[in-house]
């Protein structure tokens, strides 16, 4: 093997004719010419060069890089920094823990190019690169959400999704409309529930408890969660309620914006055939009711000049059923189809509209789909 040597020959000396240290010669091998040989590291770990511990740097590509995975940008997983597309990974303990997330769109504050539009504690809409709605399409597990009751603006079905069911989160930014239809342009969000990850030879079974209290909106929020296996099947369930009381601003409570109740439950079931096959059975069930409009009622407080509802009330109350089968498969490299899944699904969604305006007329409308 063929190295180069660079020294400097003779003594360098200073202003006042004083030798100066010698450089150490540093060897650079052809095959790699732009980084010299790192020192050997002591008994102790960390390399030392002269008498300062040298610590490998944080870099983008590196050791260092971060291990997110994600699926939906293009349908197969890759490392979050190899994907061809802005996303962004949110994990179950952000959403849980860090965060304590009461909803979807709460989870999605910080995230980069997303605004969350909120309204009131089940009236979130976050923009995605300057577009809501139905511009950005919501999928469960790689099922689609949007149907066609969306509307072009804020809406808020997105705080239909229980927060304590999400596994992780796949924020993608910008237009994917060949994958996931034509009504992906800001962005797609796809939310991997929880699951068991443990299952084999034997049976286990573990149970977790969660609350949430929040003093400024009075707001208690309760999770118990069951998973266990047996032999090859898996499975996890939980129910969630929730309550928010009025909110404690500056001046005091505000009144007319809480009231709302809320009642999740989810269940699945995942039986590893074997180490190619898994088949899943899935279901989850939301149910929120007196959630208010405060903007269009006339406890609506005015901010620089905006009017006041006229509305003695308006009240929404939403209740969601998904519940999905599939069959997926990972075969060995040498396949000609390395990966796939069906997946057939039923989801039924109901809302309705409770208004009181002015003289006391009341109101009822909604739709069932």
């Amino acid at each position: 093997m063929l190295a180069g040597w660079l020294a400097l020959a003779g003594t360098a000396a200073a202003e006042d004719g004083s030798e100066l240290p010698v450089a150490p010669a540093v060897e650079v091998t052809p095959e790699d010419p732009i980084a010299p040989v790192a020192p050997e590291a002591p008994s102790g770990g960390v390399p030392r060069l002269g008498g300062v511990d040298v610590v490998a740097p944080r870099v983008f590509g590196g050791a260092g890089r971060s291990t997110e995975r994600a699926v939906t940008p293009l349908r197969r997983e890759l490392e979050a920094f190899e994907q061809p597309a802005a996303v962004t990974v949110i994990d179950e303990h952000d959403v849980r823990l860090r965060r304590a997330s009461r909803s979807l769109s709460n989870a999605l504050d910080g995230v980069p190019s997303v605004l969350v539009q909120k309204t009131a504690p089940l009236q979130h809409s976050p923009f995605i690169r300057g577009l809501t709605g139905y511009y950005n399409v919501l999928l469960i597990d790689g099922v689609r959400l949007n149907n066609s009751a969306f509307r072009s603006g804020p809406n808020q079905y997105w705080a239909t999704i229980d927060p304590y069911t999400i596994g992780s989160m796949e924020v993608v930014r910008g237009p994917h409309s060949v994958l996931y239809g034509s009504d992906a342009i800001g962005g797609t969000l796809n939310v991997v529930p929880i699951r068991r990850e443990c299952w084999g030879s034997g049976w286990g079974l573990n149970g977790r408890y969660l609350t949430r209290y929040a003093t400024a909106e009075d707001a208690w929020a309760n999770r118990i969660e069951l998973e266990g296996h047996v032999g090859r099947l898996a499975w996890i369930g939980g129910v969630t309620q929730k309550t928010y009381g009025n909110i404690e601003s500056g001046g005091g409570k505000l009144p007319d914006t809480g009231g709302i109740d809320e009642f999740d439950a989810d269940l699945r079931f995942d039986w590893h055939v074997n180490r190619n096959w898994t088949a899943t059975v899935a279901w989850q069930h939301v149910d929120q009711s007196d959630a208010p409009r405060t903007e269009q009622t006339v406890n609506a407080v005015p901010f620089r000049g905006t009017a006041v509802g006229s509305e003695l009330q308006r009240d929404f109350d939403q209740k969601r059923d998904l519940v999905y089968a599939r069959l997926a498969f990972e075969a060995c490299g040498c396949a000609p189809f390395r990966r796939g899944h069906v997946t057939l699904s039923w989801h039924d969604h109901h809302e309705e509209r409770d208004r009181i305006r002015t003289g006391g007329r009341r109101d009822f409308s909604g739709f069932d789909l």
